[in-house]
């Protein structure tokens, strides 16, 4: 036991970061997404189990990871007095030739994955989500001079109707 110790004490740090950064990204269709960089005071509205919309606040940070292959959203806040959490990931699907959305909050946990592409004035981002019946997510960023919102609806496979879920406004720290 003793001599293993001794080779595991001895063996090289195989695990060591690598100490150069990751090549830069090579996906110029992630240009779409620089507007959002940065840390933003946000004014959010959440559809609660009530049907009422909950007032949540915080600030969020964009920033890139991976050597800007991917963008990270970052928000910290409260809704009704609790703290509150967000983690969004973007990335570019090469293959697929669209961009990516995953999302999860401290409420519910779960990975919600999008895609979607740009627009004119922004980005739309589309999810489906099977429980009963199928539910689908429409999540679209609005530039609007130096603010931009965030308004993520859902609608049923049943019916055309789409329901403001949440609602945010991005503004500049």
């Amino acid at each position: 036991l003793l001599a293993a110790l001794i080779l595991v004490g001895s063996a090289p740090d195989t695990l060591a970061a690598p100490e150069s950064p990751p090549l830069p990204c090579v996906h110029p269709e992630l240009r779409q997404l620089e507007f959002l960089r940065g840390t933003w005071k946000v004014t959010r509205t959440w559809l609660g189990p009530d049907q009422k919309l909950d007032p949540v606040l915080g600030e969020s940070e964009f920033s890139s990871e991976l050597g800007g292959c991917l963008v990270t959203e970052r928000f910290r806040g409260t809704m009704k007095g609790d703290p509150f959490a967000t983690l969004t990931l973007f990335a570019w699907d090469a293959g697929q030739k669209r961009l990516q959305m995953v999302h999860s909050d401290s409420l519910h946990g779960s990975l919600l994955v999008f895609s979607g592409s740009g627009a004119e004035d922004g980005l739309a981002f589309d999810a489906q989500v099977r429980l009963s019946r199928t539910i689908t997510l429409r999540q679209e960023y609005r530039r609007s001079g130096p603010t931009f919102v965030v308004e993520r609806k859902r609608g049923f496979e049943d019916s055309e109707a789409w329901r403001t879920v949440w609602k945010a406004t991005y503004e500049k720290n």
